[in-house]
């Protein structure tokens, strides 16, 4: 099972949009003819918008190859061959992909920045932590912390699998800004320096690790029942009462959090005491919002807080910093037919990103990388393979996600 969950903000301002509503389902992907682009909408005004112009392009369904021929071949004597992901028949028999990329959807769009290589210590792939400034963290297996730069070089921070009898360092979250990021794992506090972690202190055991939310002077985690708060200048520890707390995140002064109870977390089944958003600023802790609905994945973004609903009615919802009680969120995404699953949380100026994870662990059952514009549209599928996603993030004009075959990215 996946420790953690990610944070990913990206600058620039949020064109207005309008709340959703209940969308009707989106038609079934990979099925039927794209839709045609035109002089001002569509691929065309995409690309020629760029990913941060603010020009908000409603989305456009993932596209068969070929405007809709059938996806599947005889390919060298082989029937049934998916042309889809196939990387040496990909769109078509024989236009192989080359070193280094997947074929996604009849294009060999997906990289792969950083291949996985299984070993006697290491059987986990690459879970993408979160990006601070424009490096994204991201780390192999729980023990080995990585950076992308925005040059496109990797880097090994810390290497804990010599020590990996040693359950405390198994990493989980990251957060901050350039020159105050904070690593936690599952029992310790890391400021990261060039080059190296170093050490800040210890915190209460917490198996999973959600997010790491850093204000002026301190650092929140969460920690199942409670809300740790570090002291950066004099690392005190003090707790605030939060029963069955997670996916910690921050903004300004604040901090924000949700709150449900633990069995719950992991389960289809709304909590029978629903889920609650709280807000920590000044020494004081409000409510911000209540829901009879299974809430996950907090994440504080440019312009507001962002949630996931899982069930009937779910879908991505939009939260204002300073809302109150009876503040009813903005639908940002609704549930497009996916079936209530959503792992994974990511936006630039003009679209929310996520991860729909597969059912199973099943190597040949993929998970997918979705979009939906905040201005509204159809949700895009932008990567259909994706072997056990875990974490995204957005850096430059690529989405980047940890899975079993490494970090992979695809244009965003």
């Amino acid at each position: 099972m996946a420790l953690l969950l990610v944070v990913a903000g990206a600058s620039g301002a949020v064109g207005a949009c309008s709340d959703f509503g209940d969308e009707p389902a989106t038609p079934p992907p990979d099925a039927g003819a794209p839709e045609t682009a035109s002089a001002d909408t569509g691929l065309d005004a995409i690309a020629d918008a760029g990913p941060d112009s603010g020009a908000c392009v409603p989305g456009i369904p993932f596209a068969t190859p070929d405007g809709g021929v059938p996806t599947t071949g005889v390919c060298d004597g082989t029937s049934g061959v998916d042309l889809l992901l196939s990387d040496a028949h990909c769109g078509r028999c024989n236009r192989a992909c080359g070193t280094g990329s997947r074929c996604n959807g009849g294009e060999c769009s997906l990289v792969v920045e950083r291949p996985f290589v299984a070993d006697a210590t290491i059987s986990e792939g690459a879970h993408v932590m979160g990006r601070v400034g424009d490096d994204l963290y991201f780390h192999e297996g729980y023990y080995r912390l990585l950076v992308r730069r925005p040059t496109g070089t990797m880097a090994v921070i810390e290497d804990f699998f010599g020590d990996a009898a040693d359950f405390s360092l198994i990493f989980g979250s990251v957060g901050g800004a350039p020159g105050s990021t904070y690593v936690r794992t599952r029992a310790r506090l890391f400021r990261v320096d060039p080059g190296a972690l170093v050490s800040i202190g210890a915190l209460p055991d917490n198996d999973h690790p959600d997010q790491v939310g850093v204000v002026p002077g301190a650092v929140y985690t969460s920690r199942q029942s409670r809300i740790q708060r570090f002291d950066t200048a004099t690392s005190a520890v003090t707790e605030i009462e939060a029963p069955s707390s997670h996916w910690v995140a921050a903004h300004g002064s604040a901090a924000y959090w949700l709150e449900m109870p633990w069995n719950t977390v992991f389960q289809g089944t709304s909590p029978a005491s629903g889920s609650t958003v709280r807000r920590a600023d000044s020494g004081n802790v409000f409510t911000v919002h209540q829901s009879s609905a299974k809430l996950i994945e907090l994440h504080a973004f440019s312009d507001a807080l962002h949630f996931m609903q899982i069930g009937t009615g779910g879908g991505i919802f939009r939260l204002p910093f300073d809302a109150v009680p009876t503040t009813v969120p903005e639908r940002v995404a609704s549930d497009d037919g996916l079936g209530g699953r959503f792992s994974g949380l990511a936006e630039d100026a003009n679209d929310v990103y996520w991860i729909r994870p597969s059912t199973t662990e099943d190597p040949t059952v993929y998970g997918e990388l979705w979009k939906r514009a905040k201005c509204g549209g159809a949700a895009v599928k932008l990567a259909s393979r994706l072997l056990l996603p875990d974490g995204l993030a957005i850096v430059g004009a690529r989405v980047y996600v940890g899975t079993n075959d490494g970090l992979v990215s695809v244009a965003r």
